[in-house]
């Protein structure tokens, strides 16, 4: 009697379980790691005029990153660029912008790049030339069991650079660093319980026990 009433209350208890388990969340994304970062400067029609090769880097999110700290500068002749992330950016005055946010859930990424910018230099004297707005906000892309992505882009703002003015496309795939999940107090409240009673339970009566 005592071994029958025990397995009861550990099918009711296992059943407790599953009524209150919360529903799924979203995953913040505590970051980015980048396998390439690329840049294209386009016509109005979409054409390719030129292309920039970043590489590989890290984005962090909840920050703000200089320029060469996300992914390395690239130099053409005399012309440098890099990207950063900045509430506003020297020598623009565009007030602030969100720092970069994100998000994993059911299989998407939702990313808010809203602090995005484009800065160019000359490279012999490292001089700041001009910096750029390229932030997005509400940005959603797919991704993998790994939580690996591809994301594309368009700047928000057109660029001028080398005397050409031209639009941007940026290209970005990388994973998603997510923030590990906490087991609710619950959870472990029930999980002790079940244990509790399996202790009472004779060797022999145990589940899994013939």
């Amino acid at each position: 009697m005592k071994s029958a009433f025990l397995r009861d209350s550990i099918i009711i208890v296992a059943l407790g379980a599953g009524a209150i388990m919360p529903p799924a969340h979203a995953q913040p994304v505590n970051s980015l790691d980048i396998d390439t970062l690329t840049l294209d400067l386009t016509d109005a029609s979409g054409i390719v005029l030129r292309r920039y090769d970043f590489g590989a880097g890290g984005l962090r999110m909840y920050s703000y990153q200089r320029r060469g700290e996300i992914v390395a500068d690239r130099v053409d002749g005399a012309l440098g660029l890099g990207v950063l992330t900045a509430p506003s950016a020297p020598p623009l005055d565009a007030g602030p912008h969100a720092w970069p946010t994100g998000s994993v859930e059911y299989g998407s990424l939702s990313l808010d790049l809203g602090a995005w910018y484009l800065q160019s230099y000359d490279a012999g004297t490292g001089l700041v030339a001009q910096t750029f707005y390229q932030g997005q906000s509400g940005l959603i892309t797919p991704v993998d069991a790994n939580r690996r992505f591809a994301l594309r882009w368009r700047g928000a703002d057109p660029v001028t650079l080398g005397g050409q003015d031209a639009y941007t496309q940026w290209s970005l795939e990388g994973t998603a660093v997510t923030a590990p999940v906490p087991v609710p107090a619950p959870l472990w409240l029930l999980a002790s319980g079940v244990f509790g009673l399996l202790s009472l339970m004779p060797a022999r009566n145990r589940p899994g026990r013939g």
